[in-house]
């Protein structure tokens, strides 16, 4: 999605309308208080669906990636275990304009040295988008550079970046610029976009992913997720 001006009353107007449809504390929490070993994958995305539609008064659609120990999926009637990672990648759609979202947990809330390290080493990733994104840049030459950057990891430094980097996101949940290795296109100033760096590999259980949204405006990019960074629930 491109937007036609890029004034600090349409950066809160915007800011204001993705808090509303998605990254919200509120359904960050719901998915806290619900993750732990021998809970459904399929209860916790019940509860952050009510949680969803309670905090925006309307209803719509809200999906996505739901599955524990694995790189994606929709949630399924299973229990998640001990030692997982548990990514929620979060789609809504409300009057409609659409959001995404992800994040990622530790199932039971004790995150092995390698997995903690490699979730504080995305958000260090995430954490220098907006310095990586310009206006007139090659989407294409972004994502090798956070494809880089990932691999500044010893443990992912054969790894990398397996999928996009990112996405437009406006009218549909995917639109451009896509942030891709083989396609994409430039930066424009208004474009609403998400960024997700993400690295998976079995020693894992199975990955990290964080997704933000950023408006890209002439004088730099705004970050439109209030929604915190933590890989313990409780600590959310």
């Amino acid at each position: 999605m491109k937007v036609t001006s890029t004034s600090e009353r349409l950066v809160r107007k915007v800011r204001s309308g993705r808090r509303r449809m998605l990254d919200t504390p509120r359904l960050n929490a719901a998915a806290a208080t619900l993750i732990r070993p021998g809970a459904l994958e399929l209860d916790i995305f019940l509860a952050c669906h009510a949680a969803a539609l309670a905090h925006s008064r309307a209803i719509h659609y809200y999906g996505g990636e739901f599955r524990s120990g694995e790189f994606a999926g929709p949630a399924r009637d299973r229990a998640i275990e001990a030692g997982e990672l548990y990514i929620i990648d979060a789609q809504a759609d409300v009057d409609g304009y659409w959001c995404d979202l992800s994040r990622t947990w530790s199932v039971d809330g004790q995150p092995t040295e390698l997995q903690q390290s490699v979730y504080d080493h995305l958000v260090d990733v995430l954490a220098a988008v907006p310095e990586m994104i310009q206006i007139g840049r090659s989407t294409t030459d972004f994502w090798r550079e956070l494809d880089a950057r990932i691999r500044e990891h010893p443990h992912l430094a054969d790894v990398g970046l397996t999928h996009h980097g990112g996405h437009g996101v406006g009218l549909r949940a995917h639109e451009g610029p896509d942030l891709n290795r083989d396609r994409g296109g430039f930066f424009e100033a208004g474009n609403v976009l998400s960024v997700e760096p993400g690295a998976y590999t079995p020693a894992l259980r199975a990955g990290v992913r964080l997704e933000e949204m950023f408006l890209v405006t002439e004088q730099g990019s705004v970050r439109l997720s209030q929604a915190p960074l933590c890989l313990v629930p409780s600590a959310t």
